[in-house]
C-alpha cells in the first residue's frame, strides 16, 4: 500500500529526536527527554530544543501517527490509520 501520509523533512537533529522517541515506543519504554539527551550526547548539537520540533509529529513526549509515518513508513501502527 502506497504511503499516504504528508511527506515532511526533517533536519538530522530531529530524525534522531524522533527515532529515539520511536525506539522507547516500540521497546513499550516511557520516553524521557533527560535521557534521551544524555543518549544523544555528541549526536545532538548543543542549541537543539525538542519543543522546536514540529507539533504535528509528537505529543508531549509520544510521537504522533504523522510522527511514526515520518520516523517508519512501513509501521504496522499506520495500516488502518486514515491520514486524512
Amino acid at each position: 500500500m502506497k504511503n499516504k501520509w504528508p511527506k515532511i523533512d526533517l533536519k538530522t537533529r530531529e530524525e534522531l529526536w524522533l527515532r529515539r522517541m520511536y525506539d522507547a515506543m516500540c521497546q513499550g519504554e516511557e520516553f524521557d527527554e533527560r535521557i534521551a539527551l544524555v543518549e544523544l550526547w555528541g549526536e545532538l548539537p548543543h542549541e537543539f530544543e525538542p519543543s522546536e520540533i514540529d507539533n504535528r509529529l509528537v505529543y508531549g513526549n509520544l510521537l504522533s501517527l504523522l510522527g511514526v509515518s515520518v520516523v517508519d513508513p512501513k509501521s504496522d501502527l499506520l495500516e488502518n490509520a486514515d491520514p486524512g
